[in-house]
Order: structure tokens, then sequence, then C-alpha cells
């Protein structure tokens, strides 16, 4: 969690919509936090007298903070002591307000400590994410970044997305995982429906045999898309060469690729012979000769696992193994910059 001083400083670089959302976003999200709190405590104590009642006539109405000139702000809790961050709740019967800090709720609306401890806890998970977005801001955050540059045009984004992305606000962690979630339900759809055409052609015949690995590799080779040039493809194999070694954790990228075409791909970039190499090149040399899926995507004939090499690609650009040189829709090239090796096997080597 960020310190205030630093939160202060991060929101003070924000353009005043982006400061606008925020102030939104907390607000909005402690007031469900609230509700549902209230909601789950009615829920799971019915069977304690008073309990439900007690629970159920309050409501958040309004948050405020009050920024880092807040002593001038005015804002008090009910025991009279000034505030950066007001409270606001209402009685639904009654009618009556209370405002005060976020330690007091107990003594102001005699819910149970459970309960109070829990909307504490609540309310600090909306700032651990307010904090994880101003973070993401600082470090220059992109959809790109998560490798999420490809979206479909014609995809509706849930709303909440929609609202992060239309106000330049990095997306959450959860979000980028229910996004990834929602672009291969569509793109699902997409492939099951006629009218996709634009992302995907009409599915082969079903009595349509696959086509061999050889002739792909060939068909593919003739569109340009497999890049060795004539005098790679007549000349003798280059010497290995004798690359500095770069120690990785693979553990912590959370990578789709399997584990031996991870080590493959490690071993390839180890023992390519030439300093530039493209993420086709090392997706063909995983189908040749290391028993990858031959399958290829309609409408690019690009392999099916060519974005699982990509992000293993990207997360070696990020540790300094390999550096970015051209992208395109069709292929990634890069200078390798190091060769690599795992962090686990060089730990079983100690032994």
């Amino acid at each position: 969690m960020l310190t205030q001083l630093e939160r202060d400083s991060l929101l003070d670089t924000l353009s005043e919509p982006q400061k606008e959302f925020i102030v939104h976003f907390m607000k909005r999200g402690k007031r469900t936090q609230f509700s549902n709190l209230i909601a789950k405590w009615k829920a799971e104590s019915k069977y304690e007298e008073g309990a439900e009642e007690t629970a159920s006539i309050w409501e958040l109405i309004d948050y405020i903070d009050a920024g880092p000139d807040w002593s001038a702000a005015g804002l008090q809790c009910e025991c009279g002591r000034k505030l950066r961050r007001q409270y606001i709740v209402s009685n639904t019967i009654t009618g009556v307000t209370h405002k005060f800090g976020r330690d007091h709720f107990q003594d102001h609306t005699n819910i149970s400590p459970e309960l109070a401890k829990s909307i504490i806890k609540g309310f600090d998970k909306i700032d651990f994410e307010m904090d994880e977005i101003l973070i993401k801001i600082m470090d220059g955050w992109s959809l790109e970044n998560e490798w999420l540059s490809s979206i479909p045009e014609d995809m509706v984004f849930p709303k909440d997305i929609a609202e992060h992305l239309g106000h330049d606000i990095p997306l959450l962690e959860r979000q980028v995982n229910r996004l990834r979630y929602e672009i291969r339900k569509y793109l699902k759809e997409c492939e099951d429906n006629e009218q996709a055409k634009r992302f995907k052609e009409q599915k082969r015949l079903k009595d349509l045999k696959r086509v061999p690995t050889e002739n792909i590799l060939k068909e593919v080779s003739q569109e340009n898309l497999y890049k060795h040039s004539e005098k790679e493809q007549t000349e003798q194999p280059l010497p290995i060469p004798n690359r500095n070694m770069k120690s990785v954790d693979f553990n912590k990228m959370r990578l789709s690729l399997p584990k031996k075409h991870q080590d493959a791909v490690r071993e390839i970039i180890n023992k390519w012979p030439s300093d530039n190499i493209s993420t086709l090149s090392i997706c063909w040399e995983l189908i040749k000769n290391h028993g990858a899926n031959s399958e290829m995507y309609a409408t690019n004939k690009k392999p099916k696992i060519y974005m699982d090499v990509q992000l293993m690609m990207n997360r070696l650009v990020e540790e300094g193994v390999l550096e970015l040189t051209s992208k395109s829709l069709d292929n990634c090239s890069y200078s390798i910059l190091s060769g690599v090796k795992s962090v686990e096997d060089q730990q079983l080597n100690l032994f």
C-alpha cells in the first residue's frame, strides 16, 4: 500500500477527468462494499436476535476525502475530531444521518464489532485498488503491457472496463483477467457464428483432413511468414554462439506455454546462430523439432501457439534477455541481448 504522501503526490499528476474518475471510483466502491457487507451480514446473522434489524437500517450515502489540506476543510467526526476522510451514513427508518471517521462505525450505529471490522476491511480493499491504479499510471501502463492490443473491434466491453479505458485509467488486475476471459469467449462465439467473417473464415468442412505439418510449413514459407533468407537456407549451419547467460524465474511469469516448450524456447534462443530472432521463427522450430501443435489460425495462418510464445517473448523483453526491434500484426522481431537460464535449474545444479 502507498503512503499517504505518495498517494497525494501521484494524484497531483493526474488530469482533472482522471481525478474526478478516481473520486467517483472511491465513492462507488465504498458504497458497494458497505451495502454488500450489510446484505451478507443479514443473511449470516438471521438467527441472532436483533442483528438483522440493526444491520439493515444503515446506508452509506457519501464518502468525502478532503485532500492534503484537510485540516482547513472543516470535516469532523461526531466526536468532534477533525477528519480528512468522512463517512456519512443514514438511518433508513428515521432518516437521521451520522458523519464520522472509519473507526467509529460501531460507536454511532450500534452494529456489531465483527460487522464494523468487516466494513473497515472492505474499505481497505478499495484503497488497495486505488493504489494499484496509481502505481500503474506511474509505470506507464497500457493494454500492450498486458498483451491485449489486438482486441476485436466489435467487442462490447463490460461497463466498468469501458469506463476505465474511456477515462484513460489503467485496468485492475481482476479486470485484466476478466477481459482476457471475455475476449476468449467472444472469439469462440465468432468462430461458431457465420457472420463473424472479419475475425475468422468459415470453419473447414468437417470431413476435411488436417494438412500435414510439412505442407503447412511449405505454405507459410511461400507467403513469406517464415522469413529465413536464401543465404541462411543454403549455407552450412553457423556455430553456436557463446552468450552470457541471464537467470530468470519462469515460475513467476504465469506463462500459458507448457513447461517443455518453455525449455525448448530457452534452448532455441541460446543456440540461435544470429543475434536477430522472431516469434514465428521460434514457433516453427517448436513445430518442427519439439512436437508443438501445428494447427493454424484460419485468417492469418499463424500457428495456434503463436500467442503463447509471444507472451513468453514479451516477458523475456522485460527481463532484459531480448529487445523488441519491430512489431506488426503478423510477427515481432527481437535482438538477442543474452542467453537465458532458469533460476530453478540453477538451484538444482547446486545439489
